[in-house]
């Protein structure tokens, strides 16, 4: 639109009282979501307050846990390829691709990319399985850490993402996970890097890196406490896509004229 069309253009407009109270109701709206992002930052904050209670700080190791290196607890450490690299274009329909993109602080975003089945099979190493511990290995988003979604699968990854398969008959993949993303944790998974964003972490790194042993029935009861505070924290982000649903439509029906004719 040119500038000189922004003089004709007409919009809707309420007596002022009706604007105030129609601001009113979209920042009431806009009030909830904050709500529910607070909780679910408070939710992250009790896992992390329980973890260090129950296990302590797992570079000073207070408890004096027995440690093992990753390398030894693993079935698999490896990480993907570039489709581009090896000929192959993303489409439509396919297996599922995980990009560092896809795996946040403690849980996956969900964002689809899919690759042809072909470049699936040529890279079947990377296949990802049930509760694979995801890491980012470069980037601005180095050293986040998510569990693969059995929802997600069929799925691979890329060479900037890190797949983990635990033996979990030894060790609990949330009791890692929660770990590793303390500020100790993370400290020691970067190598004490201080530019994170330029810094990588290769599958070495991640074999080599020691972790404290605790009994597993103690990490069981943690891996409960996660399956309880994962589920409340799924039902805060249904609720929060309803809530942002009905912002977008009260914002709509605003913009429209629709929400002052309303009762």
């Amino acid at each position: 639109m040119r500038n000189e069309h922004l003089n004709e253009l007409e919009i809707p407009l309420p007596p002022l009282p009706e604007q105030r109270r129609i601001a009113a109701i979209l920042d009431k709206a806009d009030a909830l979501r904050a709500k529910r992002r607070e909780a679910i930052a408070k939710l992250d904050q009790l896992l992390q307050s329980v973890f260090l209670d129950m296990f302590g700080d797992p570079v000073t190791n207070p408890k004096g846990w027995a440690e093992v290196p990753v390398g030894s607890l693993a079935e698999r450490i490896t990480k993907g390829e570039s489709p581009k690299w090896q000929g192959f274009e993303y489409c439509d329909d396919g297996v599922r691709f995980i990009t560092s993109e896809n795996v946040g602080r403690g849980r996956m975003i969900r964002k689809d990319k899919f690759i042809p089945s072909d470049f699936d099979d040529k890279i079947c190493r990377s296949r990802l399985k049930s509760s694979d511990l995801l890491i980012n290995l470069v980037g601005a988003s180095i050293g986040r850490l998510s569990i693969m979604e059995d929802d997600l699968l069929p799925a691979n990854i890329n060479q900037a993402v890190a797949t983990v398969t635990l033996d979990r008959t030894r060790i609990s993949v949330d009791f890692v996970m929660a770990m590793l993303l303390t500020p100790s944790g993370q400290n020691r998974l970067l190598g004490g890097k201080v530019d994170a964003a330029r810094a990588n972490i290769s599958l070495k790194n991640i074999r080599d890196l020691v972790l404290p042993l605790p009994p597993l029935p103690m990490q069981r009861r943690f891996e409960q406490l996660c399956g309880v505070i994962r589920h409340r924290r799924m039902e805060l982000a249904y609720s929060g896509s309803k809530q942002d649903e009905l912002l977008a439509s009260l914002q709509q029906r605003a913009f429209s004229g629709q929400l002052s004719q309303a009762a």
